[in-house]
């Protein structure tokens, strides 16, 4: 992207050349520091002891992740296999990764200036980021170094995962009633719920189901696209390691395999078209993990079928069933349940800002994708293609403002305007790099992506410490930064061009 900027003239060139001048001989000759103070943390004005004092990593405040989650009021939950965190407190899930420079908070992808570490069998996460992120106010002082928070009273947290069910049901689960007899709420949750799974990896947290005993489960592709280390939850509270044994993009389905077989049965749910059993007004149930208060179960009524694009516009439009049962983030990958206990489709979105317009991709597309081959590498770019046409629509948004705020905005606005692209850039850049393709093809041409987004960061960068007097003003400098960004734009696009000649849109 080319950005306008006004070259800085010779007196400012001058003022910041000494600047630079004296940052040089500080770096060379610093003074001798005295002995700091450890840092103390007050929250709600009252110290926070911990058996492990805080320490500072990259400018940042780092604790065991026990003591800040447990200090807030939050239930916090550590899986070594993916060495993920998550914590919850009331409507708010995080999840963080060790040695990875993002974060979700309720499925959204944040960038963290330092990640979470593991030293001397401790695992430590950024203090400001995890209080900030559960609503709370902090505040560092520099000289006295103390960091105080000030939270929201400390209100125990109830669990929100049931008791573990002591009994899975006989396989296959035959309901006690004749076949065709309408259940009541309660009855339809008691079947339902043990073949629910909550879906987590590193990207994102959903909600899947069994749909036979041998371990297979249904999802959305969004849920699970991109992402190594799948993780099913059962609901008793057994944990497997699942991959994508076939995936449909088009229709947003997903079907996952336990990676491991297990001499075990599990218990799942049957299906049924609905093309001629569910009619606008029928009673449905939606069954998920919304915002990972697992195993909830709303209720509501067909409001409408219709055809709609519920991937981008490129992708297409599909048959989805509207219905008005309540979900949220992490809702995604649940059945949509009649009152006889078979599933009739999978949830997949809601709109956005409007309460009550919720949509299921119908199960009539799952037995289409039954009829799929397993994962393959054109399956790798589809996905890919699916995820990439949004980040680049907002790569192409970022550089279209930048322009365009420089523009009409004065000279004293800038280095304001530079950092507003930097934070949008970088949040982009954390969201692509956390995206894992399966097949190196797909990797490379990932890879390439990352280092366009990379260069271009870079660039403006550049621009922002000019502006700041942190570096001095260079055209050579400047042209070979935007060179830089161009040839790793070029070779993406080549790329992408030469894999879809292959495979196609």
């Amino acid at each position: 992207m080319i950005v306008l900027v006004k070259i800085p003239n010779s007196r400012a060139w001058l003022q910041r050349r000494l600047v630079f001048v004296c940052l040089i001989l500080f770096a060379v000759f610093p003074s001798v520091a005295q002995a700091e103070p450890p840092i103390r943390i007050l929250l709600n004005n009252r110290v926070l002891a911990t058996d492990t004092p805080p320490i500072l990593l990259g400018g940042r405040t780092m604790l065991p992740l026990r003591a800040i989650f447990e200090a807030l009021g939050a239930r916090v939950e550590w899986d070594a296999t993916t060495k993920s965190i998550t914590g919850r407190k009331r409507e708010t899930v995080i999840t963080l990764l060790v040695d990875r420079p993002t974060a979700w908070i309720n499925g959204r992808a944040t960038a963290l200036e330092v990640p979470p570490v593991i030293m001397n069998g401790r695992t430590l996460v950024p203090v400001r980021f995890i209080a900030e992120s559960f609503g709370a106010n902090v505040n560092w002082d520099g000289q006295t170094r103390v960091i105080t928070i000030i939270a929201t009273p400390l209100l125990p947290v109830a669990p929100v995962t049931p008791a573990p069910v002591t009994a899975p049901p006989i396989l296959p689960p035959t309901p006690p009633t004749p076949a065709g007899v309408r259940l009541t709420s309660q009855e339809v949750a008691a079947r339902i719920n043990p073949a629910m799974v909550l879906i987590q990896s590193h990207r994102s947290l959903g909600s899947g189901f069994f749909v036979s005993p041998d371990g297979l489960a249904i999802t959305n592709a969004h849920v699970v696209r991109g992402s190594r280390n799948l993780v099913l939850t059962t609901h008793d509270g057994e944990r497997f390691r699942a991959v994508i044994q076939k995936i449909d993009n088009f229709a947003d389905l997903a079907l996952l395999r336990i990676e491991t077989p297990f001499a075990r049965s599990f218990p799942f749910i049957r299906g049924r078209s609905y093309a001629r059993d569910l009619p606008v007004g029928k009673d449905i149930l939606a069954f998920g993990n919304p915002q990972g208060l697992a195993w909830t179960m709303t209720r509501g009524v067909v409001s409408a079928h219709r055809r709609m694009s519920i991937e981008p516009a490129w992708a297409g439009e599909v048959s989805v069933i509207q219905h008005d049962a309540a979900i949220a983030p992490g809702s995604s990958g649940g059945p949509l349940v009649n009152l006889y206990g078979e599933w009739v489709g999978v949830n997949t979105m809601a709109l956005r800002d409007f309460q009550g317009f919720n949509f299921a991709v119908p199960a009539d597309k799952y037995y289409r994708l039954m009829q799929q081959k397993d994962y393959s590498l054109r399956d790798d770019w589809f996905s890919y293609l699916t995820e990439a046409f949004i980040w680049r629509r907002e790569f192409s948004d970022i550089g279209r403002t930048i322009n365009d705020a420089l523009r009409v905005s004065p000279a004293a606005q800038r280095a304001a305007i530079y950092v507003r692209h930097l934070t949008s850039l970088r949040q982009l850049r954390a969201t692509v790099e956390a995206y894992q393709p399966l097949y190196g093809e797909i990797q490379h041409l990932h890879a390439l992506f990352i280092q366009a987004l990379r260069a271009d960061d870079l660039y403006i960068s550049y621009f922002l410490d000019v502006e700041n007097g942190r570096r001095l003003w260079s055209r050579q400098t400047a042209d070979l930064l935007f060179n830089n960004f161009r040839q790793a734009s070029d070779a993406h696009h080549a790329e992408w061009l030469r894999i879809r000649g292959i495979f196609g849109n």
